[in-house]
């Protein structure tokens, strides 16, 4: 129609696009042990169905595990309030970036909202061990995660 957009129409949308994190975990393991972790990641995450559902994924490298441990994570999800997603996720983790024949499979659910701006927001996940392949495979069985997401868009 030849107008121009107004802001809100050509404003990036909030949790949408690509981030970079930054993260902290506490890892309960079946032995009875905690561990905590600093962790690393990146990915993108996409608003779906007229901006009312999220689909994304990404990884993280963890430090400050016994192990050194690399995820790969899925997530799937609603917007509740403009500035608030709730999601179910999905992650596999495993020791050395050994993709094949060893890991944890996750699954849980996590909420994020944005802080000061539409570029920094906050997450929170919890997620409980469903599989565990190979010798070497972490030994978690529950991980809580809050973290920082930085949006590159």
């Amino acid at each position: 129609d030849g107008k121009p957009a107004s802001p809100e129409q050509s404003a990036p949308s909030p949790l949408a696009g690509c981030y970079a994190e930054l993260s902290g975990a506490g890892t309960f393991l079946a032995a009875g042990d905690r561990v905590a972790s600093g962790a690393l990641g990146a990915g993108c995450t996409a608003k779906v169905f007229n901006s009312l559902a999220i689909v994304g994924g990404g990884f993280r490298q963890e430090f400050g595990n016994p192990i050194n441990a690399g995820e790969l994570y899925g997530r799937l999800g609603l917007k509740i309030k403009p500035h608030v997603d709730v999601y179910g996720l999905a992650l596999w983790k495993t020791p050395n970036w050994s993709l094949m024949n060893t890991g944890s499979l996750y699954t849980g659910v996590g909420v994020e909202t944005n802080l000061f701006s539409d570029r920094v927001s906050l997450f929170a996940e919890g997620a409980v061990a469903v599989s565990k392949i190979g010798a070497s495979a972490t030994k978690d069985d529950v991980l809580t995660r809050v973290g920082i997401r930085f949006w590159l868009q």
